[in-house]
């Protein structure tokens, strides 16, 4: 299975721009994150298919696939800190642009087309449950259409993702009428995110909530851009070089208190990945796709894994894990591409209402 993350390294290194004497200007650009963001769901990826394979029983090869266990293991929950950073970012840079508008326009631009198309998705689980035969009761189905738990599908990051919006719609909304400064905003955002944590940590397991305040960095990093460049581009080694130790320190403390430790480390790898952003360049119109379609790659993944693993239950993955891996790479993609024709947008909801 290491020959997946082989194959990474090579779409990676394609097109790949590094600077070593000057800095690239577009470090989060809308391409540039969708490329990072297409790297990252293939870790995603990885780590859904490994539930599966393991599951089955299937051995791996010390040398083959050992290895892509270990890595997946490292990383964590760090797979998915990009897509909550730059979604924080993303909101924060078009309330800066559109303002007020932008404001009032989340729970129908952002809020309902996020949960509207994660229904569809939780909807098409359902079906595939009841012909694999299993049958769901009416409180487990709503339930899961509003991400509290899981039919088959993941869950926890949408539900995770509409609070994030919501936490930041009604920070914004509540202090309208005040003169507050954005870095005042922003740290009502940051309380409400932990008071999330914390209700969190008494009804989910810890990857619910042990990255969240991801989205509250992006959003103060684009409150505060020009002075974060500014210090970035006039100390960039000893910068890089404190992220690098202080991430490290992070993670080799065990103690981790409503997992505010693992929250950091998470604000701290955002900000790394970003830093070196400014000296390598991914050139990558794959990786691009992939960040494109994040929603139905990421939602989606886990409907051909769940049918082909059904295969006379879990023997046709446990005897052939490459090709149950490979088949369910291209049953995501061709799904990714066909989410067009049924994804929720406020436009198509506009062109039917005037009908």
């Amino acid at each position: 299975m290491i020959l997946f993350y082989i194959a990474f390294f090579i779409l990676c290194i394609y097109r790949i721009q590094i600077s070593k004497t000057s800095f690239f200007d577009d470090v989060l650009s809308k391409d540039r994150c969708n490329a990072i963001k297409g790297l990252f769901i293939l870790f995603v990826f990885v780590r859904h298919l490994l539930q599966y394979i393991e599951k089955s029983g299937y051995i791996g090869s010390p040398f083959w696939d050992k290895p892509l266990l270990l890595i997946d293991q490292k990383l964590g929950q760090l797979i998915v800190v990009m897509f909550l950073f730059y979604s924080g970012y993303g909101v924060m840079e078009s309330i800066l642009k559109k303002k007020d508008s932008y404001i009032l326009s989340m729970p129908k631009n952002r809020i309902l087309p996020t949960f509207m198309n994660f229904a569809v998705a939780v909807s098409v689980f359902a079906i595939a449950d009841l012909i694999l035969g299993k049958v769901l009761t009416i409180p487990t189905y709503l339930q899961a259409l509003i991400g509290w738990i899981s039919i088959g599908n993941s869950n926890w990051y949408i539900f995770v993702i509409i609070l994030c919006y919501i936490i930041t719609f009604i920070s914004f909304v509540i202090f309208r009428e005040r003169n507050l400064s954005l870095h005042l905003r922003g740290l009502f955002i940051l309380f409400l995110s932990l008071c999330s944590i914390f209700i969190l940590s008494h009804y989910q397991k810890p990857h619910w909530y042990n990255t969240i305040l991801a989205f509250s960095f992006g959003i103060f990093f684009s409150i505060h851009k020009q002075k974060l460049d500014f210090l970035i581009r006039n100390h960039y080694k000893k910068i890089l070089l404190a992220l690098f130790i202080l991430f490290i320190a992070l993670k080799a403390i065990h103690s981790d208190f409503l997992y505010l430790k693992y929250n950091l480390t998470a604000c701290i790898f955002a900000l790394l990945i970003v830093a070196l952003s400014y000296k390598i360049k991914i050139e990558n119109e794959p990786l691009k796709w992939l960040g494109m379609n994040l929603f139905p790659l990421y939602i989606y993944q886990r409907l051909p894994m769940m049918i082909l693993y059904s295969i006379n239950n879990g023997e046709f993955v446990k005897s052939h894990a490459y090709i149950y891996m490979v088949l369910c790479l291209l049953f995501t993609i061709a799904i990714a591409f066909l989410f067009r024709f049924w994804q929720y947008t406020p436009k198509k909801a506009a062109s039917k209402s005037s009908r």
